[in-house]
């Protein structure tokens, strides 16, 4: 279920602007965003972003209940440029995937972001929803499986219900064009990064789900890059 908000919350998270030959996934420089989270997940998230999105840190502090049980999340998302880096907090081992959108931003300069984000969002059952007012400013609201209220492709509000369980994340406090220390997009030291194909490959012994797993990072890949 966290898993599903996060992935909701990415998708915006990677979406990209184009402005002459320069990557800018936002439209302001610098940025950080506060977030809380309700329902059947607690805790709490910030993003942090600079160079217009091509430097950006998400850390989610969470803890999740379903079923009885409660799993405690520490996660660290690291964007530099044609990388993003994943790590849980005090773990030695994280992953390292190719940032898609930032890759097939400089083989096709002329790609409407904006258009594929909304025929993206489509595809997978979404449709717009009106409008809201999150800490004074207007948000469109994209409804499907969930739900997600984005200002200037920055996701404000996320909630996912699924079989009564609820995940909600909404901003609490929001500052753009501020100075972020550079050190804030440092990969950290003492964690070992593996590429997803070696994560795959050590997660199954099943041929059939690996095989599985690859194609489907391919077609992702793929509809980042097509004309």
């Amino acid at each position: 279920m966290k898993k599903f908000l996060l992935a909701l919350t990415i998708l915006f998270l990677s979406i990209s602007t184009i402005n002459s030959q320069t990557v800018k996934r936002y439209s302001f420089k610098s940025g950080k965003i506060e977030y809380k989270y309700e329902g059947n997940t607690k805790g709490k998230a910030v993003l942090y972003w600079d160079d217009y999105g091509n430097k950006e840190l998400s850390i989610n502090e969470t803890e999740t209940t379903m079923f009885g049980f409660t799993q405690k999340s520490n996660q660290y998302k690291l964007t530099l440029n044609e990388f993003i880096y994943t790590w849980e907090k005090d773990k030695k081992k994280g992953s390292k995937t190719e940032n898609s959108f930032f890759n097939a931003t400089k083989e096709n300069p002329n790609v409407d972001w904006e258009k594929l984000a909304e025929e993206t969002l489509e595809s997978a059952g979404y449709k717009k929803s009106g409008t809201e007012t999150i800490l004074g400013k207007t948000c469109v609201i994209w409804k499907g499986i969930g739900s997600i209220s984005v200002w200037k492709f920055l996701p404000l509000k996320t909630e996912v219900n699924i079989l009564g369980t609820k995940v909600l994340q909404v901003a609490s406090k929001i500052e753009t064009d501020i100075s972020i220390p550079s050190s804030t997009f440092n990969i950290p030291k003492g964690v070992k990064f593996q590429d997803v194909d070696e994560l795959i490959d050590s997660a199954t012994d099943d041929e059939n789900e690996k095989e599985n797993a690859k194609e489907l990072m391919k077609k992702m890949k793929s509809l980042f890059n097509k004309d």
